[in-house]
């Protein structure tokens, strides 16, 4: 594919290129999620690590928590791809003086992210405190009770 939009008359065919480079960032945002040699992956997995972190750790979630945190976070990468594209745009209104369709729907995605993230929990958590096991102390004996 090139990057240069065949020649058509009007302005038509640099829109075309235009959803179409739009359209093939969100597959490489979809495929980069799943492949661990990604960028993408690998701001994925700091972020899953840095909530679990605040929800009290990897190990104090359940696995219901552990899908919405997954969830959530893929959500963010999207509003974030999404933010990223729509600041690259020269303007945000079309001819018939309306908001970018991507606009709403980065919102909705922002407003899907946000009740994610409520169902986990908003607040920090501290993880709850380690629990030593101790060998147990033998009695003491008394010095002078085994003299006599």
């Amino acid at each position: 594919m090139t990057d240069e939009p065949e020649r058509r008359k009007g302005k038509k065919a640099a829109f075309t290129l235009r959803t179409k480079s739009y359209k093939d960032g969100i597959r490489a945002l979809a495929t980069g999620i799943s492949d661990r040699r990604t960028r993408v992956y690998q701001l994925a997995q700091e972020m899953r690590v840095r909530f679990a972190r605040d929800l009290g750790g990897e190990e104090n979630l359940s696995e219901q928590q552990h899908a919405v945190l997954g969830m959530a976070v893929e959500n963010l990468l999207v509003v974030e791809a999404l933010g990223n594209w729509i600041w690259q745009q020269k303007t945000l209104i079309t001819k018939r003086r309306h908001v970018q369709p991507v606009v709403m729907e980065r919102a909705k995605l922002c407003s899907a992210a946000l009740g994610m993230l409520q169902a986990l929990g908003l607040e920090r958590r501290l993880p709850p405190p380690q629990k030593y096991v101790f060998p147990k102390a033998e009695p003491r004996r008394d010095p002078d009770a085994g003299a006599q």
